[in-house]
């Protein structure tokens, strides 16, 4: 009974174990994801220019599915993604509103 006990409590404390790695994972994961977003998607800004929405979003899947390793395709989901998309595009607008009287 004791071993029986003993290899449950194992067994738990692995899973335990295997989820952290993984909720660390896909922070870590998505904080650098992000990061290249951010640049995608002005490239992408810059190479199509305004009311080519869907055609910007293709190319930024497009490329960030090309750079990721398999395992962050397993982590994330597509919808994760396009929101991380979005997120980058309003931090776009935002930096671009802000700059906009600057001048360069």
């Amino acid at each position: 009974m004791e071993n029986i006990i003993l290899t449950i409590l194992a067994v738990l404390a692995a899973a335990g174990c295997v989820a952290a790695a993984v909720f660390f994972a896909r922070n870590g994961l998505s904080t650098h994801a992000k990061r290249i977003l951010l640049g995608l998607v002005a490239e992408a800004e810059a190479y199509f220019g305004a009311g080519t929405g869907a055609i910007k979003l293709s190319s930024v899947l497009g490329k960030l599915y090309a750079a990721m390793p398999p395992l962050m395709q397993i982590l994330f989901r597509r919808e994760t993604i396009e929101g991380w998309i979005e997120e980058a595009v309003s931090a776009l607008k935002a930096y671009l509103r802000e700059t906009e009287g600057e001048g360069c």
